[in-house]
């Protein structure tokens, strides 16, 4: 019987180059901001990119690390936090924004996550890092382990709360590397992504803390554009106004970040500019873009012939489906994919062995370039090998054989000769 296996493609390399527009169109002479990257986590590409690896003062952006951060440190969301006045007594010399949280309160670590990031309270932040690590300082260490294991390669935290310190800093790709690997966390996402009609009530407590967009739809009467899932703003003299958000655009999470947003540019006096240049980017997406599907989950890549292997095909299926942004006026039917690649392979085969290339374009153009390597262990068939050396063994034996015959029959017709020659040579004396 026939032993055929289907494998799941789960993981990949890509290599993606988009067609033109390779950017969002909006026009950014017309942006608040001086800094901005726009970041299509769903397809990994970058749609702008504005300055986006320019050195950036992250002001409270900051509280996506510190949230992300005391998530993996907290071990019970529900245990209770006693405020204490190192937690507090700082942040109006500081002049720091706070969450209002009093000496004494008894909050839980999911009412602190949300202090952190509604309020944007650095009495939240201290609560955290020294309820979690002891004290700020070994608090920030772990944010900058976390930020090297996302691959922040441009940024450094000095501070859990994005006060001004000149070695506090980061770039817009940073921040869009860290909201791409916080989403995937439930408890974050949860926190994050709050509409502009959110508000969160600890339970210690008699605050009333409001969502970064509920606080500015309700205190500076700008509301967000509807595919904005969550935001997180910041602000200081030398950050100026800057914001993170993610979007759900065509079905795409989208990370924009923008930095250094100047209010009097167009005479916008609030922290409002940095998300109307959201609000116009996003929608700018929205209006001009569409998603293509170029791999559909369980999608035939390729089928092998084995040879020498316990299974005699192996069939690779994508194991997700994988689509880009492209202009709205992009003709799908142009989308040509070719495997390049061995279509037997040769038993043993290991596990994450590279089987092939698969290449999408579109009138010649690259769209993407897929590196495929083996879901599983193909194990060389013992039985087939016995055959196979038995065959080759036979096969060479078989020629010995035959060459000793016709060696053997040439050395007697050789003695034949010689005695019928003798024989003839005695008969004429």
């Amino acid at each position: 019987m026939k032993k055929i296996i289907t494998s799941f493609l789960f993981a990949f390399a890509m290599i993606v180059s988009m067609i033109a527009p390779v950017s969002a169109q909006v026009d950014q002479s017309k942006l608040y901001s001086k800094y901005a990257y726009v970041y299509d986590v769903t397809s990994h590409q970058t749609l702008m990119n504005m300055n986006g690896n320019a050195r950036i003062y992250p002001a409270s952006m900051t509280k996506m690390m510190t949230v992300f951060t005391a998530i993996r440190l907290i071990n019970n969301l529900d245990a209770k936090v006693t405020i204490k006045n190192d937690d507090i007594k700082d942040q109006y010399a500081l002049d720091a924004s706070s969450a209002n949280l009093v000496k004494g309160q008894k909050v839980t670590y999911l009412d602190l996550l949300y202090g952190a990031m509604y309020p944007s309270g650095a009495d939240a932040c201290w609560a955290l890092a020294r309820t979690l690590s002891g004290n700020e300082a070994n608090f920030v260490k772990e944010m900058n382990a976390d930020a090297k294991r996302l691959g922040m390669t441009h940024t450094h935290f000095n501070t859990s709360t994005g006060l001004p310190d000149k070695t506090h800093y980061t770039t817009c790709e940073d921040i869009a590397k860290l909201m791409e690997k916080a989403y995937q966390n439930a408890t974050w996402r949860k926190v994050f992504t709050a509409g502009d009609h959110s508000y969160y009530k600890p339970k210690g407590g008699n605050q009333i803390w409001m969502s970064t967009l509920t606080r500015m739809r309700v205190r500076l009467k700008t509301p967000s554009y509807s595919a904005i899932l969550g935001a997180k703003s910041g602000f200081t003299k030398d950050a100026m106004y800057c914001l993170g958000s993610l979007s759900m655009v065509h079905g795409h999470l989208v990370a924009t970040v923008t930095g250094k947003a100047d209010p009097t540019k167009q005479k916008k006096l609030t922290l409002a500019c940095a998300l109307e240049d959201h609000n116009r980017i996003v929608k700018d997406i929205d209006d001009n873009y569409k998603s293509v599907t170029l791999y559909q989950v369980g999608q035939v890549v390729k089928t092998f012939k084995i040879h020498m292997g316990e299974l005699e095909h192996y069939t690779y299926r994508m194991g997700e489906t994988y689509k880009i942004l492209v202009d709205k006026n992009f003709d799908e039917s142009t989308l040509k994919t070719t495997f390049t690649g061995a279509s037997t392979l040769e038993a043993p085969v290991k596990k994450g062995t590279k089987l092939g290339t698969l290449k999408v374009t579109t009138n010649g153009t690259k769209l993407a370039e897929v590196t495929i390597y083996s879901g599983i262990d193909i194990v060389k068939s013992k039985q087939k090998t016995y055959i196979y050396y038995g065959i080759r063994i036979a096969c060479v034996v078989s020629v010995i054989w035959v060459l000793w015959r016709m060696i053997h029959r040439h050395r007697l017709k050789k003695k034949y000769k010689k005695r019928k020659a003798m024989k003839a040579k005695r008969e004429k004396k």
